[in-house]
């Protein structure tokens, strides 16, 4: 009798987790045959079309979704739609003095997909990278009007992008534009890079074309589910890519954001910063990681929200800087 109840049990649980399998299957080639039109105004986050200035970014904005039943993200929600343009008033806005600012809105994976397998993983992000890459075509299309570009993001972000950039359509026609990728919050490996011939890591403040990306932690800080095995990283201090320490005294202003994309404080030499060769993470020493916590499925000492705030005016002044070297090419 016991053996048959526990049978019974094994059955109902094997016929759910089928069922659930079917719905969400289902619900995930429904989402992939929608098309976002971004020829439509409303489907862009923001989209600067008086372009005064003369070079542009691209900006995918990072997971601001987290519900752990729909996964993926509605675009049309008016809450995650706040929550997206706060996230880019906190990291975009290191663009804003010398970029015309374009970020649509895409069907972003909901974080509780960090959790699943990577088939599964894969083919949700599908949808969202399908929308980033129909977005950014568009823009060159009809946006861009030839001016030079920089393609900025973090987190989920970040991997949209280095998914549009090792995409095959991503040809030297479109690459001899790009100022720089600032691919922060994610990891790029050789792995990527041998996708595309054209993409190389950045090895200075002045390099053009080029892919930055790091990933901030704690000196004890391990598991951070996006900085991945042979990650590459640059030091946004120092812009370099050894191991050498960036003393605090070279951080310019770490700038601190409330809920809503305001500026709560600025702080000059905020930390050091210093690239730790065998994991390939942004190790930064002197924030008390307990003040920093804010990702529940984070490891503490991640500082992954953190990754543009705690280096922000360094980042603006670099913006700045390569588009300089850009233009004097």
């Amino acid at each position: 009798m016991i053996l048959k109840n526990i049978y019974s049990s094994s059955v109902v649980k094997l016929i759910l987790l089928i069922s659930i399998t079917i719905v969400f299957s289902s619900c995930c080639e429904n989402q992939k045959k929608i098309n976002i039109d971004y020829s439509e105004n409303s489907n862009w986050l923001i989209q600067d079309t008086l372009a005064e200035k003369s070079a542009d970014v691209f900006f995918v904005y990072p997971t601001i979704y987290g519900d752990p039943t729909n996964m993926i993200m509605d675009i049309k929600d008016s809450a995650l739609r706040e929550k997206a343009f706060y996230a880019f008033k906190k990291q975009a806005s290191v663009f804003h003095d010398d970029c015309n600012s374009f970020a649509p809105y895409y069907r972003q994976v909901s974080m509780v997909v960090l959790s699943k397998d990577k088939v599964t993983q894969d083919s949700l992000l599908s949808i969202g990278f399908d929308d980033v890459k129909t977005a950014f075509y568009y823009y060159l299309e009809n946006l861009n009007n030839g001016r030079p570009f920089i393609l900025a993001g973090h987190s989920q972000g970040s991997e949209m992008l280095l998914k549009l950039i090792t995409d095959k359509k991503f040809n030297e026609e479109v690459y001899k534009n790009m100022i720089a990728a600032y691919l922060i919050g994610y990891s790029v490996t050789n792995e990527d890079l041998e996708k595309n011939p054209l993409l190389k890591m950045a090895m200075d403040s002045t390099d053009t074309g080029v892919i930055i990306s790091y990933n901030t932690q704690s000196p004890d800080a391990k598991g951070s589910p996006v900085l991945l095995k042979g990650a590459h990283c640059i030091n946004p201090l120092s812009w370099s890519i050894n191991e050498e320490i960036a003393i605090k005294e070279k951080n310019l202003g770490a700038v601190l954001f409330n809920d809503y994309g305001e500026i709560d404080s600025i702080i000059p030499m905020f930390t050091s910063a210093q690239i730790d060769l065998k994991t390939g993470a942004l190790i930064a020493a002197d924030p008390n990681p307990k003040d920093y916590d804010v990702i529940a499925t984070f490891p503490l000492g991640v500082y992954h929200v953190f990754d543009y705030s705690f280096f922000y005016n360094n980042l603006k002044k670099n913006v700045h800087d390569r588009i300089e070297a850009f233009k004097s090419q």
